[in-house]
């Protein structure tokens, strides 16, 4: 659904005569005269040109008094604030709702609106766009457009970048590129785009480096550094260059090994580390060392289980079949040991469930 099908859409709740409004700027600025005409009045088609003319050139838009009495803002400000403004309060509310496509046509359209009508203050501009195409990326990759989503991601941190180098960010950047870098790491790994996904990986890391530095005690810090690290080494192997691999994998385990000790009921820690023993083993180019992860990884489930029966079942399953599985092409008499324990696991919950 595009914006101005979502906001013909939105008129028939109350209260939202503004919406009606935006709809009508919208459509003007789209070329569509007679529908925005019809939108916004019934008078005659003196009054329809005056709206035109008023949406085109930026001026107030003399709206018939009846409309005028509809709005709870005082008409002081432009249409073009009008439709800024409120395309943006209908955008938030469709992403707040999950209503990603719409919420990327409500957001395509903000962009439209930005180039046509910038404002006058250039960073303020920039900070509009750069928000807009951050607020659109994060639509596109929930409704599963990678590709768009990745366009318009990069867009927003090169303009974020420019405006940190002016001073004219509003304030330190930090948190605000965090989301926008963690959105294109995993659009990059998911189109399997290892280079693109290593380079942003390790932009990501330097953040996450200095807020572990100042904060080394919070172990949310750590464990966003620790999935950092992981996902840096994943695309390194996924890459084919294991060996550059094993220092990020390394040191998210220390990382994340270090965390747990210091807070042991924090099960997200355990979550996060799993899958840094995994990758870890991936990138080792020694067996031995390779199955000492493996059967860490193992211990980490198993204390998982106890402490929340059933919430691990599936991924320990999968896991103990994996291992069950490697040891069986090398005929270890092992296999069975994980074999027969994944099936343990699985006739528990079997039975559970009836």
């Amino acid at each position: 659904m595009d914006a101005e099908s979502c906001l013909q859409a939105a008129l028939g709740e109350p209260d939202l005569t503004r919406e009606r409004v935006l709809l009508g700027s919208v459509q003007l600025h789209r070329g569509r005269q007679d529908a925005a005409w019809s939108t916004l009045s019934d008078d005659d088609i003196q009054s329809r040109g005056a709206a035109a003319s008023g949406y085109a050139s930026g001026e107030p838009l003399e709206l018939p008094l009846a409309v005028r009495e509809l709005m709870d803002a005082d008409w002081t400000s432009t249409i073009v604030e009008v439709n800024r403004l409120e395309l943006r309060k209908i955008a938030l509310k469709a992403m707040s709702s999950s209503r990603w496509s719409d919420a990327a046509s409500l957001y395509r359209s903000l962009l439209d609106h930005l180039e046509a009508h910038p404002q006058p203050d250039q960073w303020d501009q920039e900070r509009d766009v750069a928000e807009c195409h951050s607020a659109l990326g994060l639509c596109l990759v929930q409704s599963g457009d990678l590709r768009d989503a990745v366009e318009h991601l990069t867009r927003a941190l090169r303009i974020k970048q420019v405006l940190a180098e002016a001073g004219a960010d509003g304030g330190p950047s930090r948190s605000r590129a965090w989301l926008d870098l963690t959105l294109l790491r995993n659009a990059h790994l998911s189109l399997k785009e290892w280079h693109e996904a290593v380079e942003v990986s390790t932009r990501l890391l330097d953040l996450y480096a200095v807020e572990h530095d100042q904060h080394p005690l919070d172990f949310q810090v750590a464990e966003r550094l620790g999935e950092t690290l992981s996902k840096l080494a994943a695309a390194h192997c996924m890459s084919g260059k294991r060996a550059e691999a094993v220092v990020p994998a390394e040191r998210a385990v220390s990382v994340l090994d270090t965390a747990v000790e210091r807070h042991p009921a924090e099960n997200g820690l355990r979550r996060v580390l799993i899958s840094a023993l995994i990758v870890l083993a991936d990138a080792l180019d020694d067996d031995e060392s390779s199955w000492v992860c493996y059967r860490r990884v193992v211990g980490i489930y198993d204390h998982l289980l106890a402490a929340d029966p059933g919430s691990e079942d599936d991924a320990f399953v999968e896991f103990l079949s994996f291992l069950a599985a490697e040891l069986e092409a090398k005929g270890d008499p092992e296999s069975e040991v994980f074999r027969a324990r994944a099936d343990e696991i699985r006739e528990a919950r079997e039975g559970g469930a009836g």
